[in-house]
């Protein structure tokens, strides 16, 4: 059973003489991934007479349990990160992660967090393919550009998900995803772990401490009132009005915004909360809804009703690609996270776009039929 002791000492102690062979997290009172060392009770680090005025769970958090394996898995899934082992009570395993995470650590930096997996998956280029098209935001000019069409977009969309580290295997995005909404205590609160997710396959590269005042948070009214069950292509404008989701989406973005934490980071973050309402959006992505955000948040609540408006006008695409990806075998994504892959693969600054080989971009001018969208 895991016992957390947070301004405590009282119970603190209390539990340590309860379970002399019990074990000790030690972390930050708000739990992140850039301490989590781990001791046995007895390890005098963290049980021992303290001077006067002192304490043991005010500027560190302690989470305990009998069974060390409990607070391993407690560990990883609120950071997505492995303990520590303390270097005076578990000396030799210590030493060993002292050798090994070194090299480990070079080798993700050398690798990148979004390379792309080896392509060992051939993708058949079946049936008919299928096409989206997205027109252009109106610019005050009144002159929009051309409209987007993205050709083969099953295809695409499957190349994503079997070669972008965001979505392929157990410590991907999209698995801590999948984790979170099975988990409504954590579907309704940003915790450390999911700053690790974004960190580790989405290259979001935000330092644990800018977000610490927010995983802290015991408020989380802002987050709440974005109702998962919200689908931001089944929100028409008239059901978005009544639902006050805009508003509610800006009162979101004004609870996290703060220096170092964009559009791009915050969204990564939020779509893990609220993965059928809340797109990604990142530079790319933007660009290729002919966007422009900028520092107010209400411009961030335009960008996601922009590609609410896309995401409708091709539903039905939208659709057949999941069902493709379903046949193929891959495992079920919201229709947002099939847009917003598909909107960033296609983008010529993607790590995936150079590694493309059958499928078609095209810009068409509007002079030029557009295509249909049977």
């Amino acid at each position: 059973m895991i016992t957390r002791f947070v301004d405590d000492d009282a119970g603190y102690l209390a539990w340590l003489a309860a379970h002399p062979d019990g074990y000790v997290l030690n972390t930050y009172p708000h739990v992140t991934a850039s301490y989590l060392v781990l001791h046995r009770t007895r390890c005098r680090t963290i049980n021992r007479p303290l001077s006067a005025g002192r304490q043991w769970t005010q500027q560190y958090g302690k989470t305990c349990a009998d069974r060390r394996a409990e607070l391993v898995s407690w560990a990883q899934r609120e950071t997505g990160k492995a303990v520590h082992p303390c270097g005076a009570c578990l000396p030799g395993e210590a030493r060993s992660v002292e050798r090994t995470s070194p090299s480990a650590r070079r080798t993700h930096r050398s690798q990148g967090p979004r390379a792309p997996r080896p392509g060992d998956h051939e993708i058949r280029l079946d049936g008919e393919p299928i096409r989206i098209v997205i027109e252009q935001a109106t610019p005050p000019s009144g002159h929009a550009g051309p409209p987007l069409v993205i050709e083969g977009a099953q295809w695409l969309a499957e190349h994503f998900f079997r070669r972008d580290p965001s979505a392929d295997g157990p410590m991907s995005y999209d698995a801590w995803i999948d984790a979170t909404q099975r988990d409504p205590a954590r579907r309704d609160r940003i915790i450390d772990g999911d700053i690790t997710a974004v960190n580790r396959t989405m290259a979001a590269r935000t330092p644990h401490e800018t977000w610490a005042p927010i995983v802290a948070g015991r408020d989380w009214r802002w987050l709440v009132a974005l109702d998962h069950r919200w689908d931001l292509f089944d929100l028409d404008p008239v059901a978005w009005r009544d639902a006050n989701a805009a508003a509610r989406l800006r009162d979101a973005f004004e609870a996290i915004r703060r220096p170092g934490l964009g559009i791009a980071v915050t969204t990564k973050v939020l779509h893990i909360k609220r993965p059928r309402l809340v797109p990604v959006l990142d530079s790319l992505v933007i660009a290729q809804i002919g966007g422009r955000v900028d520092d107010d948040p209400a411009s961030w609540v335009d960008a996601i009703e922009r590609i609410g408006a896309v995401g409708r006008a091709n539903l039905p695409q939208l659709h057949q690609i999941r069902e493709h990806l379903s046949r193929v075998g891959l495992p079920n994504r919201t229709l947002v996270r099939v847009l917003d892959a598909l909107l960033w693969t296609s983008n010529p600054g993607s790590n995936l776009f150079s590694r493309l080989d059958r499928w078609e971009r095209v810009v068409r001018p509007r002079h030029r039929r557009t295509p249909s969208r049977e």
